[in-house]
């Protein structure tokens, strides 16, 4: 009888530690789960493992996974999947290419093992060279691209402020290996002093060079004397 006493005792000590902490840190290290945090935190438990199987974690939600970083009002997680989603106010940061990323948007919802997630809804994303607001974003670092897309005709708008260059196209790509931009449908964009369109473009994200494709055109602002 003591025995029991001693074992209901210690379950509830560890239950109100999760409780009181709201904290798992590590749970897996292959899947590189560091930690998940909350106001709110439900664990469904593995009954062949009884390890954390579904996590979801509501008010002021943190999930640190390798070096991403995720907030949101709410994130549930797969463990066993890698399957996550999250909404409200989401903010993601990683390192992309050497580079400090930040994803702001409304809704996420992916797979964290294959590092391919989907974000829609006032999406935008960010780094020292660029910033891009858009309805959708695709991420996917395996095939080393950042896919940006608008909805209901609004185009994604790319703003990249070392050169003094905003563009917008129906699609943008990102590729950071090649240290471009990709842009294809109605590209309409402005530069210091002139703007230009059409169909395909690519801006070298280093030199700020532009290469137009398909009913190119380059106009010229009035600059006035000089």
């Amino acid at each position: 009888m003591s025995c029991k006493r001693y074992l209901a005792g210690l379950f509830l000590t560890v239950m109100l530690i999760i409780c009181f902490n709201l904290y798992i840190s590590p749970l897996q290290a292959e899947n590189q789960l560091n930690q998940l945090k909350g106001d709110q935190l439900s664990i469904t438990i593995d009954q062949e493992t009884n390890k954390p199987l579904l996590m979801i974690a509501k008010g002021n939600a943190n999930v640190v996974y390798g070096d991403l970083k995720l907030r949101g009002e709410m994130i549930e997680y797969a463990r066993n999947t890698g399957k996550i989603k999250a909404e409200g106010q989401i903010v993601f940061q990683t390192v992309f290419n050497q580079q400090d990323n930040t994803i702001t948007a409304d809704q996420l919802d992916g797979n964290l093992h294959e590092e391919e997630l989907y974000f829609s809804g006032n999406v935008r994303i960010e780094n020292e060279e660029f910033f891009i607001t858009a309805e959708t974003l695709d991420y996917q670092t395996e095939n080393g691209q950042i896919v940006l897309k608008g909805l209901a005709g609004h185009q994604p708008v790319f703003n990249y402020e070392q050169a003094k260059t905003t563009a917008t196209a129906q699609i943008i790509t990102i590729m950071p290996e090649e240290e471009q931009a990709l842009f294809e449908g109605n590209v309409q964009g402005k530069g210091d002093g002139f703007s230009f369109g059409g169909d395909r473009l690519t801006i070298d994200l280093v030199t700020g060079n532009i290469t137009l494709l398909g009913n190119s055109q380059l106009r010229f602002e009035e600059q006035g004397d000089e």
